[in-house]
């Protein structure tokens, strides 16, 4: 399990701005270790919510307090190869952000979340896994829970050089599917955001280095409340076949 206590900022960004902005974090940054030769990995994220899109609602609606329940899936870029599968349940309180997870099998993920039985992990799980899963089992039998969109997409990752806390992500080419969900890759042809903007994100503790604020200023970053999730029901909403 992974507990996640933390600030988070987004910007919706083009390419020209994506690359100055490359070009200023140089000094300040370097790429996570976990990346190949493109520098990027793939992400899809299965995202489950009620029957009446609760926990779509309650971002739309501006609630300070939100949740989502997702498995996401880290897809090496070059060759396709899954990398790591997290069940986890998110909370953000604000502009706080709590995170807890638990590393799993993509198929053990989904019958977890079918049968709400944890016999279906081939590993023992420690006391703060079951937790986590408790939780997730408590909001999927409270709210009626299902598997509701898959999101793709591809994100470049920077550290902080010295305070590795801090995280920047450029997130590209966000699309999404609503059929064919039990299938962990697979295609995504409709964008929940246009392909000419990406979304940069940045995560820190407690306070901003220096050079962010900075970056933020000499570029005349505009902070907004852009969720993936949210983007891609909207533009699913919007659609007659939905």
């Amino acid at each position: 399990m992974s507990y996640t206590d933390r600030g988070e900022l987004k910007f919706l960004i083009d390419y020209q701005t994506y690359g100055a902005i490359l070009k200023y974090i140089g000094p300040f940054t370097e790429r996570d270790s976990n990346v190949g030769k493109s520098g990027s990995y793939i992400l899809c994220s299965l995202y489950y919510d009620t029957k009446n899109n609760k926990f779509y609602w309650e971002k739309v609606e501006g609630e300070k307090i939100r949740r989502k329940v997702r498995i996401r899936t880290y897809i090496e870029s070059e060759s396709g190869k899954a990398l790591a599968t997290m069940l986890e349940v998110k909370k953000k309180d604000d502009r706080n952000v709590y995170k807890n997870k638990v590393v799993v099998e993509f198929d053990d993920a989904l019958t977890f979340m079918d049968t709400g039985n944890a016999d279906c992990f081939k590993r023992r799980l420690s006391d703060s896994e079951r937790a986590t899963l408790d939780n997730i089992i408590y909001l999927k039998y409270k709210f009626g829970l299902e598997p509701k969109i898959m999101i793709k997409y591809e994100r470049e990752p920077f550290f902080d050089r010295y305070v590795r806390s801090t995280r920047l992500t450029f997130d590209k080419n966000v699309s999404y599917r609503t059929v064919d969900l039990r299938t962990r890759g697979g295609e995504t042809c409709e964008f929940a955001i246009p392909p000419n903007l990406m979304v940069l994100e940045i995560k820190y503790r407690r306070m901003l280095p220096f050079w962010v604020a900075d970056m933020i200023r000499r570029f005349s970053l505009r902070l907004v409340t852009v969720s993936k999730y949210c983007e891609a029901m909207n533009a699913s909403l919007a659609r007659p076949d939905f």
